[in-house]
């Protein structure tokens, strides 16, 4: 079967996520699946016992790639997308150039780069946007901005199929998500 993938490339709390629901939302006729790079590394993470903290999810991507070779993690969530039952799936979280790389490569593959100011994502972080992240400090967040595994986003959107800048409100993001799909179709 033949799936159509998005891959979504993006700064933590650029509104991937919502782009992921948006995009559900708007394909309520078609069979879409939502996945994610992290899924692996949490799966991961839960088998070994691990806590599961953006800390462990940064570092056992690049022991991966660093133990095991430069698109390892890409394979994974590669044999996960076969496996799923969708026509189209909406893949969050393209971090690294093997991760675009790869996906190229698929037939009907598309990159859509999410964009939001530094302060604008650290405003959700501390509104508590995600379950237990709100009491990160303005250093803790650029510390974790520049983490290996964050540092070629900007690159990797660069070379994106579609850009959506997010800094305005949700309203203003679903009519930039709902104009993407209506140049898509």
């Amino acid at each position: 079967m033949h799936k159509n993938i998005i891959g979504v490339v993006g700064r933590k709390l650029s509104g991937k996520g919502t782009f992921g629901a948006l995009f559900s939302e708007i394909c309520a006729d078609k069979k879409v699946a939502r996945m994610s790079f992290s899924d692996v590394l949490r799966d991961t993470l839960v088998a070994w016992g691990l806590p599961l903290t953006r800390h462990n999810l940064q570092r056992l991507a690049i022991i991966m790639n660093d133990e095991f070779g430069e698109g390892t993690l890409t394979h994974a969530v590669l044999l996960r997308v076969e496996k799923v039952d969708a026509d189209i799936v909406i893949l969050d979280g393209i971090r690294w150039p093997s991760d675009r790389n790869m996906l190229r490569q698929k037939p009907g593959f598309r990159m859509v780069y999410i964009m939001a100011d530094s302060a604008v994502r650290y405003a959700r972080r501390k509104a508590g946007q995600k379950a237990g992240e709100a009491e990160v400090s303005l250093q803790q967040f650029e510390e974790e901005d520049n983490v290996l595994t964050e540092q070629l986003i900007e690159e990797i959107g660069e070379s994106a199929d579609y850009v959506i800048e997010n800094n305005g409100t949700e309203t203003e993001f679903r009519e930039r998500v709902h104009e993407l799909f209506r140049k898509d179709s």
